[in-house]
């Protein structure tokens, strides 16, 4: 049998029955069959994306994406997050893009329409944050070039995604949000 044992890491109380005594938590994840949460991170992450993506290529000619918002916010998002918050007890997080997203399209935010006396002004302020985005996942680029070619090239079309996206709404030009719809299909 065990013994139970409360420490501090990272700022976080940890309390938990440790086995055959393991030297750290990472070592009693592994002993307890706690599995990876990258994977449905990843698959969370590109269900959505393709959802979208389907949308941006006006396949079925849907051109309202507020279906996707579904995805966006609970699947894409919730689970997203809570991935990453696993993944930060074993070294690898994910981030929440497909949450803070579908939170600028949801109508009771406001944001949107916030904005319906000024499109030109709402296409900028998404560029804008579609620029940063696309910043940060260059940054994870570089640093999952260490990693898998399934993570890399996850990583890679996203970040075509996000320049395409980003080149669609400063642009006002409709064939960039084809095109990125187009690299988003391709990244599942």
């Amino acid at each position: 049998m065990g013994r139970w044992v409360k420490w501090w890491e990272n700022g976080i109380k940890i309390e938990m029955v440790l086995e055959n005594n393991p030297k750290n938590l990472e070592e009693n994840l592994k002993q307890r069959g706690v599995g990876n949460s990258n994977p449905i991170g990843l698959f969370a992450f590109g269900t959505t994306q393709l959802i979208y993506s389907l949308y941006l290529i006006q396949i079925a000619n849907i051109t309202n994406n507020q279906v996707g918002l579904g995805s966006a916010l609970f699947y894409g998002g919730i689970i997203q997050v809570l991935s990453g918050i696993y993944g930060l007890f074993s070294g690898k997080t994910l981030s929440g893009f497909w949450i803070s997203f579908g939170f600028i399209y949801l109508p009771s935010s406001g944001i949107i329409d916030s904005f319906k006396d000024d499109q030109v002004m709402l296409r900028n302020a998404i560029g804008i944050y579609l620029t940063v985005w696309a910043i940060f996942t260059f940054l994870m680029l570089i640093a999952s070039l260490k990693t898998t070619i399934l993570e890399i090239s996850t990583i890679t079309f996203a970040l075509t995604v996000f320049i395409f996206l980003t080149l669609a709404n400063f642009t006002g030009l409709n064939v960039f949000s084809r095109i990125a719809g187009y690299f988003g299909g391709k990244n599942f």
